[in-house]
């Protein structure tokens, strides 16, 4: 069975903001209802804060930034509780295209490859979504043959508060429940000034330090 992000909430602004932002995506959703049952075809349950605590689902998504939210929610979509690869697709004239979504992601990447002064493209993902066996690989494909801005880094990595909760919680999993680090290391984590693990470290050292 396709499983379907659904949206349930009754701010009229957030609704409509996701509904352009879905279809801009060319992904499939269905309006819900808190009076009614979510549909089991309904994978991933797009809310805000507020309300969240009203949605009887296992995977909701509280919205506070519309591309993390939904990129969050695709995640769950596909069985991933964060995403392990990344393809990019590159032309043979050493251009690189990046889609426009994941706004952190994207621009972590693009000030790397900006070391190797290559020229990079963003493009608009708009119809990259695919019914395939393999949609990552095709929408990858799609990106690289569709003509994109240009654009210059390095750019500002602005981590959003859904993507520093994702981050700690992690931490939480990856210290087996022993360490959850704070929001500015979280932040760091996600502009990739450090990797998680070396994260987990120092907010250990500074707990024993504390118990000195």
């Amino acid at each position: 069975m396709r499983k379907v992000l659904g949206l349930l909430t009754e701010d009229f602004r957030l609704y409509h903001d996701l509904v352009a932002a879905l279809k801009a995506r060319d992904l499939p959703f269905v309006s819900l209802s808190f009076a009614r049952r979510i549909p089991d075809t309904v994978g991933a349950v797009l809310t805000s804060p507020a309300e969240a605590g009203r949605v009887r689902s296992r995977h909701i998504v509280a919205v506070d930034d519309i591309d993390s939210s939904i990129a969050k929610a695709i995640q769950i979509l596909k069985g991933k509780s964060f995403w392990s690869e990344l393809l990019v697709g590159i032309d043979p004239e050493i251009r690189v295209r990046i889609g426009h979504g994941d706004p952190t992601n994207r621009n972590r990447i693009l000030n790397a490859l900006a070391r190797d002064r290559l020229r990079v493209e963003i493009v608009d993902e708009a119809g990259t979504t695919h019914r395939t066996p393999q949609p990552d690989v095709d929408a990858a494909i799609d990106i690289a043959r569709t003509p994109g801005r240009r654009v210059q880094p390095p750019f500002e990595i602005r981590p959003t508060p859904g993507e520093v909760r994702e981050i700690q919680r992690r931490s939480r999993l990856e210290s087996g429940g022993l360490v959850t680090i704070s929001s500015e290391l979280a932040g760091a984590v996600a502009r990739g000034d450090f990797s998680l693990e070396e994260a987990i470290a120092r907010a250990r050292r500074t707990q024993r330090r504390s118990k000195r």
